[in-house]
């Protein structure tokens, strides 16, 4: 397979989009080439722009491997969480236009929300969630494991769901709090988040590619198929749904298309002479609001603008650059864009391969090496991992007998409810203990006692995580509910009568 995909990319990537190529850039090909063969990466595509002007974008190897169709700058990806700076973009727009502020409290405009404390609800505000602030944190198994494709019925767990952390006491990634963004947007326009991001930010930056749906994904004619890594294997990946999310994570584009957004966001919030984001606005965009590694420590030296966030963004010094980035992981794909707004170059690169964020990582760190003229290093002393896949597990291991469970595994069965969450069913298939999700059916591994791990059974997306799994009895001997570590805290479900 390696050999394949070798000869595959490097007859593929000599075919540039463009006619000249930067002088920098010469010879960059086989570097990629060899760093995706390395790697198992199946396909790959590249776009930088400098001064407003593309000056490279190139596609490299499969957007299908069974069917060889090659990857080129108009093939789309899933891009994951770069769909945020477009959602705090959106945000930007509404602020401009005096529709709210960012010290605005959600509920002005989402009378039905409540979070699950009372200094949750008088201190969030909007400007805490684009900085992941909130202290909601990361709550992202309700949208995988329980959609509601119910936007309201979503956003109305958070009052049962338990905070990661206080309000503004430290960094706490949240798509939960994008999905309330994407909702306050809604409510203001009278439009979908999604009509939005058509008409907002699609239709007059001319990315005509671009879309929000997986359907639509699927009815292009040059969308890319994920892929994954398992035991040095090359395995298809199952496209992951985004559901009540969409806000956070449900983006689908290609180079050419970002090329044009990234062409404004270095060009002061315009495009073409017409003003997409306020100067002002995008300034506070890539200005720190939020710390997120702030503790000092005498065995480790970092700049204190090492890791900050501003708004949708990761906002950091790299070597004594300032540099503006996201990156997106979702089933099958990594997507990474960086801004250098003080050299006026963005970089893009987008792969059909989960996890492979060091690999982005690499080639993006090269790239700026050769365009700025810094040192550089030779591909193979890149430390790259690409993430291990799931697949399904057709054998369980056996309860284990000198800690097995304290009750007949019937007894396990039944319907299980959590206020924040939803309903779980445990049942007995071919004497194996099976947990029943509403998106997933899974096995449950015996691992000590009344502690379980759900394991993937069947085909699913790339990102479906496991978790400990606990039964509790109560003062009769009975089992009446479970816990599930979703986070620190796990959360309890009780059994249904």
């Amino acid at each position: 397979m390696r050999q394949l995909l070798k000869g595959v990319l490097l007859i593929i990537s000599s075919q540039l989009i463009g006619q000249n190529i930067d002088s920098r850039l010469i010879g960059i090909e086989k570097t990629i080439d060899n760093l995706m063969n390395q790697n198992q990466t199946i396909g790959m595509s590249i776009s930088i722009i400098e001064n407003g002007k593309t000056i490279y974008s190139n596609g490299f190897g499969y957007r299908n491997l069974k069917k060889k169709l090659p990857v080129n700058q108009n093939t789309i990806f899933p891009i994951g969480s770069i769909t945020k700076p477009f959602t705090a973009s959106l945000i930007g727009i509404l602020k401009s236009n005096k529709k709210l502020k960012l010290t605005d409290k959600p509920k002005q405009y989402i009378p039905y929300l409540q979070f699950s404390t009372d200094e949750m609800n008088n201190l969030i505000n909007i400007e805490d969630l684009l900085a992941h602030r909130s202290g909601i944190g990361v709550v992202d198994a309700t949208h995988v494991f329980f959609p509601t494709n119910n936007i309201k019925k979503h956003i109305e767990r958070l009052s049962f769901l338990k905070p990661n952390s206080q309000v503004r006491e430290q960094f706490d990634y949240s798509n939960m709090g994008y999905a309330v963004l994407g909702e306050i947007i809604a409510k203001i326009s009278r439009k979908t988040w999604a009509e939005n991001l058509k008409d907002e930010i699609f239709i007059p930056l001319e990315m005509n590619n671009s879309n929000s749906s997986l359907k639509e994904l699927k009815l292009s004619n040059n969308h890319s198929l994920g892929y994954g890594l398992s035991k040095g294997n090359i395995i298809r990946t199952e496209y992951e749904n985004q559901y009540e999310s969409y806000a956070s994570g449900a983006i689908n584009s290609c180079v050419y298309d970002l090329s044009n957004w990234v062409k404004m966001l270095l060009n002061k919030g315009t495009y073409k002479g017409i003003e997409i984001l306020s100067k002002s606005y995008l300034e506070s965009s890539f200005s720190e609001h939020n710390i997120i590694r702030g503790s000092f420590n005498f065995d480790r030296k970092y700049n204190l603008i090492s890791d900050t966030y501003g708004y949708g963004w990761f906002v950091h010094q790299y070597k004594n650059l300032y540099r503006v980035t996201h990156e997106g992981n979702v089933s099958g794909f990594t997507s990474s864009v960086n801004l250098y707004p003080y050299k006026n170059i963005g970089i893009i690169i987008l792969a059909n391969q989960g996890s492979s964020n060091l690999l982005l990582k690499a080639i993006n760190d090269i790239l700026i090496n050769r365009l700025l003229g810094k040192e550089r290093k030779h591909w193979k002393n890149y430390k790259i991992q690409i993430g291990e896949s799931i697949v399904p597990q057709l054998v369980l291991n056996s309860p284990k007998t000198e800690k097995a469970p304290t009750h007949k595994l019937k007894d396990y069965c039944g319907k299980y409810f959590s206020k924040g969450y939803g309903i779980v069913e445990i049942f007995l298939k071919n004497k194996n203990l099976m947990i029943k999700f509403p998106t997933f059916t899974m096995f449950l591994e015996h691992q000590k006692h009344n502690t379980f791990i759900n394991k993937v059974s069947q085909i699913h997306h790339q990102n479906t995580p496991s978790f400990y799994i606990n039964f509790h009895p109560n003062n009769d001997g009975e089992i009446d509910k479970l816990t599930i570590a979703f986070s620190e805290n796990p959360e309890q479900f009780l059994r249904l009568k």
